[in-house]
């Protein structure tokens, strides 16, 4: 199994529309009511990408996971508050090796938004 830790392009964002999907509808995970479309989710991937790094899990070329760091709120004052956010696709829930994989991204991506803005 070839395993890749990539940066995010426009094009992965039917691919984590589809990872998504059953967060918004089966849990409150992500406080959002309604999927977003593929065309919203490449504006959220243009916008985040302005400031932090977003990175997706390949397994043999497929999406499985992504990551990316995000401005925990909107105010000045939170200017330096970084959450992050992870998913993975619902039957990789119980892959030990997917979830480490996916965290590994996040670590990084954190630390390295901290810089870029300092």
């Amino acid at each position: 199994m070839s395993v890749v830790i990539r940066n995010v392009t426009l094009e992965d964002a039917a691919a984590i529309v589809e990872i998504y999907a059953p967060y918004v509808l089966h849990t409150g995970i992500s406080f959002e009511t309604e999927v977003p479309t593929v065309e919203e989710y490449r504006r959220r991937i243009q916008k985040t990408t302005e400031f932090f790094p977003f990175f997706v899990l390949e397994e043999d070329g497929i999406v499985v996971g992504y990551s990316y760091a995000h401005f925990f709120r909107e105010r000045k004052a939170y200017q330096w508050q970084v959450e992050p956010s992870i998913y993975v696709r619902q039957d990789k829930h119980r892959d030990a090796s997917c979830q480490r994989k996916t965290r590994q991204c996040t670590g990084p991506s954190l630390l390295l938004s901290y810089r870029q803005r300092n």
